[in-house]
């Protein structure tokens, strides 16, 4: 439905649907490749995740817990989108009479208005475009220089297609990401947000259950931080560790992901579904939650104040306090055991935590929509 919805006419929309078949079926069959198994990277992918995950739980000796929910995360993620957008595209006359009102998309249409911001549907083809370019492409970098092992992949895999994006697309930059001159209010509120998110962010990291580690990993991690301390100090690691993913994630998250969304699902799925992602990009089981829990804070506070910039502040602060608390404390000492009490003033100071964040990045209180459309949802 709602690849057919945007063609022209009934044969048209024939010529759109017959390939999806043939998606799914080579979605499928990759299960059929020898040796194929799942992993957190597959498991995003539609249709072949899912039915990876269900080949190694019938053959594998114990159930593939966390592929499966994820894949059926990921499932239910796109099909909300889809759904969502083919009752909007029902809604509209543009679904009756396409031929009428469009001509094209973007820099190359023909006729009809200029739309404010890109669909769901489309917005996931980006991610999809930036995940797997950055999951394969970062192989690139690997014989580079630590920072610009770092910051490459970034700027090319997760910064540069949302732009590109933006301009073929001819989408106006303030309404698509976000880039709008933001209230001093919203600045200060994004500056008083950082502890709260990063007691938040520690608080459920150290409240979930602990997944088992891989010594190579965190050995990998010490020396690439290790690598670039050394080549230009604490400077050049809070750039490429905290102020590069900030600015690059959220041109990605908080522009393109979450005007796209919010324009096919609304304000409320709009932050969710683009925390979700959010959260999936980091590809972390571990840090799945937290990263969730901050992007919803992110994503409010961009529509509370109509600006990305104020995202990108707190998303550096996050990152570097985080950094700086690694940096001087290390791995932290080993608490042992836990007591319930212990456990009950953790939930506490995290209950708290939750709320001043919600406070600070503005609740859902006069939220900003795009200029030519100010009164829109």
């Amino acid at each position: 439905m709602a690849l057919g919805g945007r063609a022209a006419s009934a044969k048209e929309a024939q010529n759109y649907l017959t390939p999806v078949f043939l998606v799914v079926t080579m979605a499928a069959g990759v299960a059929m490749v020898p040796g194929a198994r799942p992993n957190l990277a597959l498991d995003l992918v539609p249709i072949t995740g899912p039915v990876l995950a269900l080949k190694e739980a019938l053959r594998a000796s114990s159930i593939p817990w966390l592929h499966l929910g994820l894949s059926t995360a990921a499932s239910i993620a796109l099909a909300a989108v889809i759904v969502s957008w083919s009752v909007r595209l029902l809604d509209s006359e543009a679904f009756c009479y396409p031929g009428l009102v469009r001509a094209g998309w973007g820099r190359f249409r023909v006729w009809g208005p200029r739309p404010i911001a890109p669909s769901a549907l489309e917005v996931m083809a980006v991610f999809a475009v930036c995940a797997a370019g950055f999951i394969l492409g970062s192989k690139v970098f690997a014989g580079a220089p630590a920072a610009i092992g770092v910051v490459g992949p970034l700027v090319l895999f997760v910064l540069l297609p949302p732009l590109i994006h933006a301009w073929l697309g001819d989408y106006p930059a303030q309404s698509t990401l976000h880039l709008a001159r933001p209230d001093r209010g919203s600045l200060l509120r994004a500056v008083l947000a950082i502890p709260l998110a990063v007691v938040a962010s520690l608080m459920i990291g150290d409240l979930q259950p602990k997944l088992p580690h891989s010594p190579e990993e965190g050995a990998q991690m010490g020396d690439l931080i290790a690598a670039i301390r050394a080549a230009g100090g604490l400077p050049l690691l809070l750039a490429c560790i905290a102020l590069a993913p900030a600015i690059c994630e959220e041109v990605l998250c908080r522009g393109t992901l979450l005007s796209g969304m919010r324009h096919s699902l609304g304000k409320w799925g709009g932050v969710i579904m683009s925390s979700f992602l959010f959260a999936v990009l980091h590809l972390s089981p571990e840090r799945f939650l937290p990263q969730f829990i901050i992007g919803i804070a992110l994503g409010v506070l961009t529509l509370r104040s109509g600006s990305l910039l104020p995202a990108v502040i707190l998303h550096f602060g996050h990152n570097a306090s985080v950094l700086l608390l690694h940096e001087w404390l290390g791995e932290g000492a080993d608490l042992g055991e836990r007591t319930l009490t212990m456990q009950l003033a953790q939930g506490g100071v995290l209950a708290l935590a939750l709320v001043g964040l919600w406070f600070c990045c503005g609740g859902i209180s006069r939220w900003v929509g795009p200029k030519p459309h100010p009164r829109s949802g």
